[in-house]
């Protein structure tokens, strides 16, 4: 097909979208069938370029067009998955091969082309992320709007998790396939194609690392809260059952000393939660109220493509950063590193309560949050991490786990070899 009647094509798509435009709103939210909310003709119309696919007598929207609308409403359904970078890659890869090959080959049209669709490629890659950002930035700040109980936003922190673990490791294969692009490019004497890897891939990848971090922080101490909120809710089960088993129940007379005191006995603490707006079956005054505050937040800079390679600054994510923040405590990661070097000198293990309770500046964050954050963050400094007293639990992540203490002690290969933290002397 030609460019013109390519165009043609698309013009005619597009104004048959306006034409029937209610009739695509309805569809994004339910099934379509003829008499209801549509006449055959309009159906058919937009069953015929795909719009509309049948299915058992009703029509449902295009999927990959529904997806384009969820990213657009930054609406989200549940357990959706992020999109996966590696098939990406690996097309980008074939298309380089192609373009050499028709290069080669002096078929210089063709390999035109290819390039035009490399470089489209490499920003369908940098979308991919910023829409996974988005997606996980949308979850964390509306503490997963769209889930109806603590079990299953529970549930729904695990998938999570599991997925920003599965996105860290596809940025770093990205690290390697911007590399490896920019040397093909210099070895191809291509200074161009060099530049554009760099401006779209490479001199963002610091920015995704981090916001993919700081979700990633946001959602394990999601769960770590979950944890202790679902031990709270038990104790208060077991005294609620006690107290309606034993109506004359007046007081416990216990000597803590001498006898054991039952769980239900313990004064439950209270824990600080944070309200947030549930984006899932709101009022309309309540939904006329956002709108309102949309409409009054000012419109978001657009850059075209043209203008982004002309630009030498490198291009950077803009995100609200109390979206993501706003429950991520304030802990050191500069004594992190300290207590990491003492460790690794050391053939004793070393209690993180202990070192909280001795070291005054680590106060404002907390005993909890450092428990968290040292945890995660001293393996990556070859220091090995105990937790006392985990409560056994099947999914195996001992971090999530209700433990009192952790204790932390040099593995055997920080003995065996000098570490880049190590102070020096």
């Amino acid at each position: 097909m030609i460019r013109g009647a390519q165009s043609t094509a698309l013009a005619e798509l597009f104004s048959l979208l306006h034409r029937h435009g209610d009739l695509v709103a309805a569809a994004y939210d339910a099934e379509i069938r003829v008499g209801e909310l549509a006449t055959e003709a309009a159906v058919e119309a937009l069953a015929r370029v795909g719009v509309l696919k049948p299915f058992e007598g009703s029509y449902f929207i295009h999927p990959r067009l529904r997806e384009f609308l969820n990213e657009f409403l930054s609406a989200y359904q549940a357990y959706k998955s992020l999109t996966r970078l590696s098939p990406l890659m690996e097309e980008g890869r074939e298309l380089w091969t192609s373009m050499v090959n028709l290069r080669r080959d002096d078929e210089v049209d063709s390999a035109v082309s290819r390039e035009w669709e490399f470089g489209y490629k490499l920003l369908e890659i940098a979308q991919a992320i910023e829409a996974n950002i988005t997606l996980m930035q949308t979850l964390v700040s509306t503490r997963y709007g769209n889930v109806r109980s603590p079990g299953e936003k529970r549930r729904q922190n695990v998938y999570y998790q599991k997925q920003i673990g599965q996105l860290q490791r596809e940025l770093e294969s990205l690290r390697v396939f911007c590399s490896e692009m920019e040397s093909r490019a210099t070895a191809a004497e291509r200074p161009d194609l060099q530049a554009r890897v760099y401006r779209t891939l490479v001199v963002r990848l610091a920015d995704w690392a981090a916001v993919i971090k700081e979700v990633a922080l946001a959602i394990g101490a999601d769960l770590f809260r979950q944890r202790r909120i679902e031990a709270q809710m038990r104790r208060l089960a077991d005294t609620a059952l006690f107290l309606r088993a034993q109506p004359t129940f007046g007081s416990l007379d216990i000597d803590p000393g001498k006898e054991a005191v039952p769980d239900w006995a313990f004064k439950v603490e209270g824990l600080p939660i944070a309200a947030h707006a549930d984006i899932v079956g709101a009022p309309p005054a309540t939904a006329e109220a956002w709108e309102e505050i949309a409409r009054a937040l000012p419109p978001r800079p657009v850059l075209s493509v043209e203008h982004a390679a002309e630009d030498a600054a490198p291009p950077t994510i803009e995100h609200d950063e109390g979206r993501i923040l706003a429950d991520i405590f304030d802990v050191h990661g500069e004594e992190v590193v300290q207590l990491a070097a003492r460790v690794r000198q050391s053939r004793t293990p070393v209690s993180l309560v202990e070192h909280f309770q001795a070291s005054p500046h680590l106060a404002d964050s907390g005993v909890d949050a450092w428990l968290l954050f040292a945890a995660v963050e001293l393996p990556l400094h070859d220091v090995a991490v105990d937790f006392v007293d985990a409560e056994p639990d099947g999914a195996g992540v001992p971090v999530n786990l209700a433990f009192k203490d952790v204790l932390v002690r040099a593995t055997a290969t920080a003995h065996a070899r000098p570490h880049a933290d190590a102070p020096r002397t």
